[in-house]
């Protein structure tokens, strides 16, 4: 199943979900496809996951201006990730997250217009050691903006995503 779709270039598209194929190739939860839908080779888009086959997938994905790409991915077990890919699929190791101290589960992200900012929003009550949060900021390097959208100020049943 497919959950997210994002253009990444004029003609292809970064696709994410749950799923261990695509199109008859072997791919875990993300994959860069053209636009006739064919799995494009020779890139290194994958998932820190893949051992987890169906039981993780893929939540989200957006492609950014310098077509890095952010992903957050939920766990079989409680608790999301996200990370940011280089332009050639692999993760860039300059993006410092929370993906391991995320407590719950990150539903939903957005970019801000500059790039400079990532709300993060879901039912997780921590994130990189920050107690009772449901929203969070981080900046483009993956640290926590302390001084904005930091609180516990919405309950799961709150959240409303959308464009």
């Amino acid at each position: 199943m497919i959950y997210s779709v994002s253009q990444y270039t004029g003609d292809t598209f970064i696709m994410g979900g749950a799923f261990s194929n695509y199109n008859g190739t072997s791919q875990n939860l993300i994959s860069l496809v053209n636009r006739n839908g064919y799995t494009l080779q020779n890139t290194l888009f994958n998932s820190p996951y893949a051992n987890y086959g169906g039981l993780a997938f893929l939540r989200k994905v957006i492609t950014l201006s310098n077509k890095k790409v952010l992903s957050s991915f939920a766990k079989s077990s409680p608790g999301s990730s996200i990370f940011k890919h280089n332009i050639d699929g692999s993760f860039d190791g300059t993006f410092l997250t929370g993906s391991t101290n995320v407590g719950g589960t990150i539903y939903d992200f957005t970019v801000s217009p500059d790039e400079s900012q990532y709300i993060l929003v879901g039912d997780f009550t921590t994130y990189s050691g920050y107690p009772g949060i449901r929203i969070v900021s981080i900046n483009s390097g993956g640290t926590v903006n302390a001084s904005s959208f930091l609180g516990a100020g919405v309950g799961l049943t709150n959240i409303v995503t959308g464009k």
